[in-house]
């Protein structure tokens, strides 16, 4: 049976709703859907769309779904969405100053990276 994951792609991005687009996958098992290379790109390209506003929760949530109905499975190109969100919100969190700005990150490891060579008395002859 073809299914049209162009519809649950829009039911998502357009609405918001995860309950909604867990639900569309739930019912997809139920009718046993099967879905083709093609339907597992249009989800890869969903959960990557979500990963570029930082949703790592949502992208969770789905995929974890997504693998446990058994819709199809774990595959790099599926997992990495999640990363990439997890990624961008560390590097949003840096900027922010949630870890100190960029900068000062650079910085800090300058400093660390300069500092002096341990006393050659100290090292051990062979």
């Amino acid at each position: 049976m073809p299914v049209n994951t162009s519809h649950w792609s829009r039911l998502y991005l357009r609405t918001g709703k995860v309950e909604e687009a867990i639900d569309f996958l739930k019912e997809m098992k139920e009718k046993n859907v099967a879905l083709d290379d093609t339907h597992v790109t249009n989800l890869f390209h969903v959960l990557n769309a979500l990963a570029a506003k930082g949703a790592a929760s949502t992208i969770q949530q789905l995929q974890d779904t997504i693998f446990t109905l058994g819709l199809t499975k774990p595959t790099a190109n599926l997992c990495s969405p999640l990363i990439t969100a997890h990624l961008g919100s560390q590097r949003t969190n840096r900027l922010s100053g949630g870890g100190g700005t960029e900068g000062e990150a650079i910085k800090k490891r300058t400093k660390q990276a300069s500092l002096p060579p341990a006393p050659v008395s100290s090292l051990r002859q062979r």
